[in-house]
Formats: C-alpha cells, sequence, structure tokens
C-alpha cells in the first residue's frame, strides 16, 4: 500500500498529532521524519538532513509552526516552519 500525500495545513498536522499518526514533513530534499516514540509516551522527530533526531514529549501547531514540548515546557530546540515544507506523507 502507498503513503498519501497531502499539503501542508496547520488543522491537517493537529489532528494527525490528536490522531497519534507517523508522518513525514518534505520539500526540495529536506526532510523531518515524526514517529511516536516506542513506549508511545512522546514523539521522535528525525531530520534527514542533519542525522538529527529530537525528542518531545507533545507536540503543537501555532501560527504556522510545529512547537516541540519537553517536560511541560518548550524545547530548547524551538520549533519548525511549516511554511518550509511542501507536503506531508502519511504512513498507512
Amino acid at each position: 500500500m502507498k503513503d498519501n500525500e497531502y499539503e501542508i495545513c496547520d488543522d491537517f498536522i493537529r489532528r494527525l498529532i490528536d490522531q497519534r499518526k507517523n508522518f513525514f514533513l518534505g520539500a526540495c530534499g529536506i526532510g523531518v521524519k515524526i514517529t511516536r516514540d516506542v513506549d508511545d509516551c512522546g514523539w521522535d522527530i528525525y531530520l534527514e538532513r542533519a542525522r538529527l533526531t529530537l525528542y518531545a514529549d507533545e507536540l503543537e501547531v501555532k501560527d504556522g509552526k510545529l512547537i516541540l514540548s519537553v517536560e511541560g515546557g518548550y524545547s530548547i530546540y524551538g520549533d519548525l516552519e511549516l511554511a518550509h515544507y511542501l507536503k506531508v506523507t502519511v504512513s498507512l
């Protein structure tokens, strides 16, 4: 079965987070893989080009940004500007 691709939309990203779905943000060779961690307690955020994995307890979409939260506060890593990505791929 092929994964489905969608355009970036704040409400759609919120829905994926609420439904605890794994998804991929991509554009022009830049990709971010967002998956539930193995214990299903938080999120793993893998920035492919940088080969960097971040962890967040919670994700929030606000003002066009994906905000990473750790232990009830904003992550020191900040946020991801959703406008920099062209599509969302949702794993089935």
